[in-house]
């Protein structure tokens, strides 16, 4: 009856992160790009699960806070299309089609719970593995592009928009023993990056870029399997998956 059950919230912070790209520009006007990003290392995280029972309630009515979460592993790759309707030495103007795929793995350790409206409260133990969560957005999009160049100095930019995303996740929730099972389609997203650099040589620039990107909320598709009932079922939209992202980078960059 679109009562909201559930909501997940993980949040992780200063996440270090290598990123490669190549570019291939078959010719003047058109080149190929593939890029990509990946975390070096573990990082620790927070998150928060609440939970409405009861119908008749506005405020939630359980919380847990597990603020000795991690993610695992992010990555993406993104492989591009980009048309230069305008190209010289001081400004470029193009537009570009592209697919990106990100993943990103988190797990949840500990925590303290308030159940029931404060009718059961405790703690857990730090080492106790209480959820795993695995998400994956695939996103074909369009955009546009745009430089300009003075003298050494180049600035920058991009847009991209999509409304035909698609997300799945993989919730495991341990104490259970129950499995959850997202996927989300026609999922609109929106990305903007803002660039800065500085030409060393005629063919080495170092320049810093930074990344605002969001998919927005969609109600998708639920399935579940408790597996100490042994019970099993699903909603054709009883899940909603969002992300947001904001990264910033130093990068060189070496045309041959």
């Amino acid at each position: 009856n679109n009562h909201k059950v559930s909501q997940l919230n993980w949040n992780a912070h200063n996440t270090t992160t290598l990123h490669t790209m190549l570019e291939w520009r078959v010719i003047p006007e058109l080149s190929l790009w593939l890029a990509g990003w990946s975390t070096v290392a573990k990082r620790g995280g927070v998150m928060d699960d609440y939970d409405w029972e009861d119908e008749n309630q506005k405020g939630w009515t359980s919380k847990s806070h597990h603020p000795r979460s991690q993610l695992n592993r992010a990555n993406q790759f993104d492989l591009s299309v980009k048309y230069w309707l305008l190209s010289n030495e001081d400004i470029r103007i193009g537009i570009v089609s592209g697919y990106q795929q990100t993943r990103y793995r988190f797990s949840a350790y500990g925590g303290q719970y308030n159940y029931d409206n404060g009718q059961n409260i405790g703690t857990l133990p730090d080492s106790l593995l209480g959820l795993s969560y695995r998400q994956t957005f695939k996103t074909p999009y369009i955009g546009l592009l745009a430089s300009y160049r003075y003298q050494r100095w180049e600035v920058g930019g991009e847009v991209k928009y999509s409304a035909w995303g698609r997300a799945s996740d993989v919730d495991e929730h341990y104490l259970t023993d129950t499995t959850f099972w997202a996927s989300v389609n026609k999922q609109k997203f929106a990305a903007l990056s803002l660039n800065a650099g500085y030409y060393l040589t005629d063919h080495a620039k170092v320049y810093f870029e930074g990344t605002w990107g969001a998919t927005f909320n969609q109600k998708g598709r639920l399935s579940y399997y408790d597996r100490e009932e042994d019970m099993s079922g699903s909603l054709s939209r009883g899940a909603g998956i969002e992300n947001t992202v904001l990264m910033g980078s130093v990068r060189l960059r070496y045309n041959f």
